[in-house]
């Protein structure tokens, strides 16, 4: 059993990660976004790979570190 498993038992959560393709795209201000989850497809490495994981990229096993990688928290 993972860390991350064990936690999420513990909290009496699951997040399991399930592929959910994007869409459907929508156009504001020369920016695309996903209707479903509101992820603005950016030009940058995290946006990139989160358009390419699907609507539930939050969930993915490597979001966190792909984040922090990028810059972010």
């Amino acid at each position: 059993m993972t860390k991350r498993q064990s936690a999420s038992q513990s909290s009496g959560t699951t997040e399991e990660y399930k592929f959910v393709e994007h869409g459907p795209w929508i156009t504001t201000g020369g920016k695309q976004w996903c209707f479903s989850c509101g992820h603005v497809a950016l030009n940058n490495d995290i946006s990139r790979w989160a358009t390419k994981v699907g609507c539930y990229f939050r969930e993915h096993p490597s979001f966190k570190s792909k984040l922090k990688k990028a810059g972010g928290k």
